[in-house]
């Protein structure tokens, strides 16, 4: 996982779970270590909901689009 998508999507580098290690490295292989893409992804996707973390909803963004 880079360490500029962790801090980019607002992660501490030693505070992370596995599930958020797995989400981040999904995340970071779509974007391919691009620190201006996933800005890009994160504007196209708006704000977040109430309570909702920002690497969820990047997470579920990059899923989906596998899946397809």
């Amino acid at each position: 996982m880079s360490q500029a998508v962790a801090k980019a999507l607002g992660l501490q580098s030693n505070d992370l779970s596995d599930s958020e290690v797995a989400k981040a490295k999904t995340i970071d292989e779509f974007v391919k270590g691009d620190v201006a893409e996933l800005r890009k992804l994160e504007q196209k996707l708006g704000i977040t909901a109430l309570g909702e973390r920002r690497i969820d909803q990047v997470y579920r963004y990059v899923r989906l689009h596998n899946q397809i």
